[in-house]
């Protein structure tokens, strides 16, 4: 996949668990708080799926939160809520 210049290539893998359809996510860019993309399907168990998106690039106002939920209902579990600030100069940016 290919961006235009102004722009930058987001990539990132999803790999789920036995129970994937309690998994869900989204990208925003924290300059606005936009959500600019998000899961498009319901996980099956250990379902896996390679995001790619053209984002603008240009930095700090530039910079993406991914931010993971996974609804864990198991006795004795709390929920999880990840998140990971995505900066244009890390992995999976190019």
């Amino acid at each position: 996949m290919g961006c235009p210049s102004s722009q930058r290539k987001l990539r990132f893998e999803i790999n789920v668990d036995k129970w994937g359809a309690e998994t869900t996510w989204e990208v925003r860019q924290l300059s606005n708080n936009h959500v600019v993309m998000s899961n498009s399907k319901t996980y099956a168990p250990y379902d896996e799926e390679v995001v790619e998106m053209c984002v603008d690039s240009g930095y700090p106002e530039m910079q993406y939160r991914l931010t993971i939920f996974d609804e864990v209902v198991s006795e004795g579990a709390s929920n999880f809520n990840g998140e990971c600030v995505l900066p244009n100069s890390i992995h999976g940016i190019s």
